[in-house]
């Protein structure tokens, strides 16, 4: 199993229910007994895991990301390659030079190439993502192809937090699907969730708050172990009963009752409670 699957389960699973206590099957601790994975989410519809209709807050985004990559992607230890096998920083060009995976495909089946990751990038300037800022200061100043699989990025101005806040965020798209789209937000259909990703997307109810991912047997670095992956939605007064009859293979529970899942056979996992605050000063008022 290659680093990039076993980093992207747990990490995705935590982000999804955003949970400090996170209750897993003790007897689902071993990745080769996986095949499917159902997660109960108390708030369930989190958008169309597309890059431009998932809802703008991390659990929308980790929905998208099971479909849609990044150049780069981040474990403990920092940034470990995605679509760009490495990278280089150019410190008299002030530019970024990623070499691509040359045998990774969209899930129509078609090559990703340079190409998309150059049109993804003019594409956002144009239609501006909630999560990414490419213009401005902070921005990609252009995005040149060496070759097929070379791409090279030149900043704005030097940027500490690149590779987290660009190279690592953006959801890289298909030009050929998305070059005639004027806007993103009209494109909802099967063809606004091909990506590259290591799972496709099944069935997506906004009513009901759920999803079905189904793994990508073409991914480029190895098939999922995982054959697919739910999200119910499910009260969080229910999800205890769930995990205990075994009808869920995680969710959150509260501090008060984590002995008793403890005495029911179940795996606590703790995690901290992600959060981020922003505070802007109106200067016009």
């Amino acid at each position: 199993m290659n680093k990039r699957m076993l980093n992207l389960i747990p990490k995705l699973l935590i982000l999804a229910v955003a949970a400090s206590l996170l209750v897993l099957p003790s007897c689902a601790t071993s990745p080769a007994e996986v095949t499917s994975y159902t997660i109960a989410d108390s708030t369930g519809d989190w958008g169309y895991p597309s890059p431009y209709t998932h809802y703008s807050r991390g659990p929308g985004y980790t929905r998208m990301s099971f479909v849609f990559e990044t150049l780069v992607w981040k474990d403990a230890s920092g940034f470990i390659p995605q679509l760009a096998e490495e990278w280089e920083y150019v410190q008299e060009e002030n530019a970024y030079i990623f070499k691509l995976h040359n045998n990774a495909t969209w899930h129509d089946g078609k090559k990703f190439t340079a190409e998309d990751v150059i049109f993804t990038i003019d594409y956002v300037k144009t239609n501006p993502n909630p999560f990414v800022t490419l213009v401005g200061a902070s921005g990609v100043r252009e995005a040149v192809a060496i070759d097929d699989y070379t791409v090279k990025l030149y900043l704005e101005q030097p940027y500490a937090p690149f590779l987290h806040d660009i190279a690592g965020t953006l959801a890289i798209i298909p030009k050929h699907i998305w070059e005639g789209i004027d806007d993103p937000k009209s494109l909802t259909g099967t063809e606004a969730v091909i990506g590259t990703g290591p799972f496709t997307l099944a069935d997506y109810s906004k009513e009901h708050g759920t999803y079905l991912y189904k793994a990508y047997a073409d991914y480029y670095l190895g098939k999922p172990f995982v054959d697919e992956i739910k999200f119910v939605k499910i009260s969080a007064e229910m999800t205890p009963a769930a995990l205990k009859e075994g009808s869920v293979n995680a969710g959150s529970v509260a501090p008060e009752i984590v002995s008793e899942m403890e005495e029911a056979g179940l795996t606590i996992i703790t995690a901290p409670v992600a959060w981020n605050a922003k505070m802007t000063i109106n200067h016009h008022k």
